[in-house]
C-alpha cells in the first residue's frame, strides 16, 4: 500500500478511534537522538492524530515517562550511547508493566527475539535503515491495533 494512501487510511482510523476515547488526544513518546528519524516518525503519526513527544537522552525518557504516562512509547533499540533500548525498556517494565513499548532497529541481533519476551516489548520492527519503511511499519501496526488498542491501555492503567 503506497504511503499517501496509507496515511489516508491510517488517519481516518485513528479519528473513529479518537471519537470513542475517554480522554481525548492519545500520546506517543519517541526516544530518538536522530533528528531526521524523529522528524519523519513524529509527522507521520501527528497526521493520525496522535500528540508527539520525544526524548533524546535516557536521562530525559525517564524524566518524561515520570512525570506523564505516555500512551506508546517508540524506542531506537540502540538509540543512545548512555544506555541501549533492551536496558532501558527493562527498567521501564519494572516501573509500569502495563506500559506499550515497541522498539525498532534496523538490523536484527541473535538476540532479540530473547530480549523482547524478557522484557515485555511489545513489537520490535525491523526497518533495515530505511526511515520511510519504517514508519510506514509503524502506523500499519498502529492501525491493526487501533479497534480497541489504547481503550485497553487505559482500562489496565
Amino acid at each position: 500500500m503506497p504511503l499517501k494512501s496509507m496515511l489516508a487510511w491510517s488517519a481516518a482510523a485513528f479519528r473513529t478511534w479518537q471519537g470513542r476515547a475517554s480522554r481525548g488526544t492519545r500520546s506517543v513518546l519517541i526516544v530518538e537522538s536522530r533528528d531526521e528519524v524523529f522528524g519523519r516518525l513524529a509527522a507521520d503519526l501527528a497526521l493520525c492524530g496522535l500528540a508527539i513527544e520525544r526524548a533524546e537522552t535516557s536521562r530525559e525518557a525517564y524524566a518524561q515517562l515520570a512525570s506523564r504516562d505516555a500512551d506508546l512509547v517508540l524506542a531506537n533499540r540502540e538509540f543512545s550511547t548512555d544506555e541501549s533500548g533492551w536496558l532501558l525498556v527493562s527498567k521501564w517494565a519494572l516501573d509500569n508493566k502495563h506500559r506499550r513499548i515497541w522498539l525498532y532497529t534496523a538490523w536484527p541481533t541473535a538476540f532479540d527475539e530473547h530480549w523482547r519476551t524478557f522484557t515485555k516489548v511489545e513489537r520490535l520492527l525491523y526497518y533495515g535503515g530505511d526511515v520511510w519503511l519504517l514508519s510506514e511499519l509503524i502506523l500499519a501496526q498502529l492501525a491493526i491495533a487501533s479497534g480497541g488498542w489504547f481503550a485497553s491501555r487505559r482500562r489496565a492503567a
